[in-house]
């Protein structure tokens, strides 16, 4: 009998995974990561460490253990990816049960203006941000909605189905703690509840 065993590349954190190279090399993050946001389209997860953050991207279902948000997943394995300028990292197996359980990640303060590429599915804080409310309530798929600090005026990218929809978009000055996205070179902002947002306190 012949057996052919893979034996994946091992990276310490997401930023040694993001810097390495794209394609069908088979990758296993070895520290463990923390999950920010999940959600059921593409059974997409977001996780950052101390060092960076990556998206998830699952279409095929491979992550079959049920994680809580700010579950700790260590052990990870897949491969990555872009799509439109965002990294993502395709799972091959099922880590396994949460490694830890209530982690805390506080959300970066940072100003529209001085996000890039390595922010990518960051949880950041954005705060006396201006939304343009033409559509009066966030839709039901997700939607770009421009967004306005005092530095920058980038797109918001809403998630489809979350708790803010069909809610007021707010007509007075937020604070936003949201996930970096990208889409070509244009840098977005998402938020993932409603209890993100809050009113800046100036506003």
């Amino acid at each position: 009998a012949i057996a052919n065993y893979s034996f994946p590349t091992q990276v310490a954190n997401i930023a040694a995974l993001r810097a390495m190279p794209t394609g069908t090399t088979v990758y296993q993050l070895t520290n463990e990561a923390i999950l920010t946001f999940q959600q059921s389209t593409r059974h997409q997860k977001y996780i950052q460490d101390s060092s960076a953050a990556i998206v998830i991207d699952d279409p095929s279902g491979i992550l079959t253990t049920t994680y809580n948000l700010y579950d700790g997943i260590t052990g990870i394995a897949g491969t990555l990816g872009t799509f439109n300028g965002l990294y993502q990292f395709t799972p091959v197996a099922d880590p396994g049960a949460a490694t830890s359980t209530g982690n805390v990640v506080v959300p970066e303060v940072r100003t529209l203006s001085t996000l890039d590429t390595a922010d990518q599915a960051k949880l950041i804080k954005v705060e006396n941000v201006t939304l343009e409310a033409t559509n009066v309530n966030f839709g039901a798929v997700a939607e770009n909605i421009n967004a306005t600090d005092p530095t920058a005026t980038l797109v918001m990218r809403t998630f489809p189905s979350t708790d803010y929809s069909g809610t007021p978009i707010p007509t007075v000055a937020q604070d936003i703690i949201c996930l970096v996205g990208q889409s070509g070179t244009t840098m977005q902002i998402s938020p993932r509840f409603l209890a993100d947002f809050s009113n800046h306190p100036l506003g």
